[in-house]
């Protein structure tokens, strides 16, 4: 018998797939070394994401000067050892997933944090982290009650993480959360950009 969570992510799981569609074909496969949005941007997640997300492998490691998100989905890529993804995060604390809370400008501040945050999440599903699948969840619970639920690019980093968080009692609004990140990131072309597409389509493979 199917309990009533695990009905509501099934239809979330539909959800994501059909908005990520819009934007996708069902056979579309990016290449992490080339990938440009629509308005030919490549920022220095996307190939470690893109590697991670769909098996394939990335060209190079991280930059020197790589952000905390940059390095968690190159962990996840298998281009940065496992073992640094501890020093990288804090899991001790309620509180962002790592550095100091609202650093920077917001906007920046809350993607990277959400971004960091789907990376853990991988990492934690491949490797049964216990310990990181608990940070990335408590860094919803703070995320939720501290930041909004966009940032100036609209892509939906972590939105699966939120959807689990509510369905563990982690977080009280996870699912309005979501809910705002799959509408945002449809706004400025009627469809997910194709990297959001990605990123839904993505989480939606992570969902039950």
């Amino acid at each position: 018998m199917t309990s009533p969570m695990d009905a509501a992510l099934s239809l979330w799981k539909r959800r994501l797939e059909i908005a990520a569609s819009l934007t996708l074909g069902p056979d579309a496969t990016p290449d992490p070394a080339t990938f440009r949005d629509e308005m030919g941007h490549r920022r220095a997640v996307d190939g470690p994401f893109l590697a991670a997300s769909t098996a394939q492998r990335v060209a190079a490691g991280p930059r020197p000067e790589a952000s905390v998100d940059e390095l968690l989905w190159h962990a996840a890529a298998g281009t940065l050892p496992l073992d640094r993804v501890p020093t990288l995060i804090g899991t001790a604390h309620d509180g962002p997933l790592y550095g100091e809370a609202f650093a920077g400008t917001v906007e920046v501040f809350t993607e990277s944090q959400l971004c960091a945050v789907h990376a853990l999440h991988l990492l934690a599903m491949t490797h049964d982290r216990a310990d990181w699948m608990d940070a990335a969840l408590r860094a919803c619970r703070w995320m939720q009650d501290n930041l909004q639920p966009d940032n100036a690019t609209n892509h939906p980093w972590g939105i699966h993480v939120f959807l689990l968080a509510d369905a563990r009692g982690i977080t009280t609004a996870g699912t309005l959360y979501a809910d705002s990140m799959l509408m945002n990131c449809q706004v400025n072309l009627g469809r997910p950009d194709s990297l959001s597409a990605y990123i839904l389509r993505h989480a939606a493979s992570c969902l039950p």
